[in-house]
């Protein structure tokens, strides 16, 4: 068999630091096993959040592709909420170890990357919306935290 042969990368060009590179969006390519969904009234809310910070504040993720684009394992949602904004860069954290070689631990971990979430605490939620809601309003917060009185209520 073969030994595959290591061919030089030029990912020093975005380097941000040793895990982050600033890539350009136009490089970077969806993957096709991704499924998580987000509805038109979530992504709104995402593209509204991005625009107020102005900024990527979390990277996506993503693995170089043989090609010389890029393919994004986590953060499908912010890449397209990125482009929406018209933003021609964002932070990627760029995975290049032996294991991301392999597509089925690109499968892997697009699904382990989009179930692994916190969850807030309904003690902790009401007191900070409480305390909060006094000095901005309901309406307000719920535009400040992104959420829908509905979601408010199921949280609490």
């Amino acid at each position: 068999m073969a030994k595959k042969e290591k061919t030089e990368n030029n990912f020093d060009q975005y380097k941000v630091s040793d895990l982050t590179r600033i890539l350009p969006t136009d490089m970077i390519d969806f993957n096709s096993w991704n499924p998580n969904e987000m509805d038109d009234k979530t992504f709104e809310r995402l593209v509204n959040e991005m625009r107020e910070i102005g900024r990527l504040i979390d990277p996506i993720q993503v693995v170089p592709k043989t090609d010389g684009r890029f393919m994004v394992i986590g953060g499908a949602h912010r890449l397209k909420a990125s482009r929406a904004l018209g933003w021609t860069e964002i932070p990627a954290t760029l995975l290049t170890e032996a294991q991301w070689e392999d597509t089925e631990y690109q499968k892997f971990a697009t699904v382990k990357l989009n179930m692994i979430k916190g969850k807030l605490t309904p003690e902790k939620f009401t007191k900070l919306y409480t305390e909060m809601c006094d000095k901005y309003g309901a309406e307000n917060l719920q535009n400040l935290f992104a959420v829908t009185d509905q979601e408010v209520c199921t949280i609490k």
